[in-house]
């Protein structure tokens, strides 16, 4: 039984776990409405910047494998539907530092923006990744995958609502 647990456990501390909707609370609802995130020059943003774009927020972090597999697949996705979907990375900075970060970003090619918020975690209660947020050009939200779907899975998943949602 204790080898069980502990297998559970590793499963949800790495990400690998079964997909899942998400369903928010009215105040975890505004949280995400009103959300602002922190890009790596320091400056504060909010959604509008991406007004009139499907945005995916990507909670990920450095050493989540599941996350980083999607990236090429999501980066596919944004050069297919450019103007019309974005890619905000969002690191939560639960164990990621700063440092970390930018250097996985400047050893990586992928066109996203890149970005922090460390109240997302727990406004949302995110204690397991990836974790993806679709929010549609309106700035309204979509839904929440949580879990790990495949690259192929994320792949369709996100192209549905682009198509879905964009314009």
């Amino acid at each position: 039984m204790k080898t069980l647990i502990s297998a559970l456990l590793l499963l949800l501390v790495t990400g690998f776990t079964l997909p899942a909707d998400v369903t928010y609370t009215d105040e975890q609802l505004e949280f995400l409405e009103n959300l602002t995130f922190t890009d790596f020059e320091g400056n504060e943003h909010d959604l509008s910047v991406f007004e009139g774009q499907v945005v995916l927020i990507d909670v990920w972090e450095t050493w989540c494998t599941p996350c980083l597999v999607s990236f090429p697949h999501l980066d596919e996705l944004q050069e297919t539907f450019a103007g019309d979907f974005v890619v905000l990375a969002l690191s939560p900075k639960m164990m990621d530092s700063r440092d970390v970060i930018t250097d996985f970003i400047s050893e990586h090619d992928y066109d996203f923006f890149y970005a922090y918020n460390e109240e997302i975690a727990e406004a949302l209660e995110i204690n397991s990744l990836p974790y993806k947020i679709y929010i549609d050009p309106n700035g309204n939200f979509v839904k929440t995958k949580i879990g790990n779907q495949g690259p192929e899975a994320d792949y369709e998943t996100t192209r549905e609502v682009i198509e879905e949602y964009g314009g």
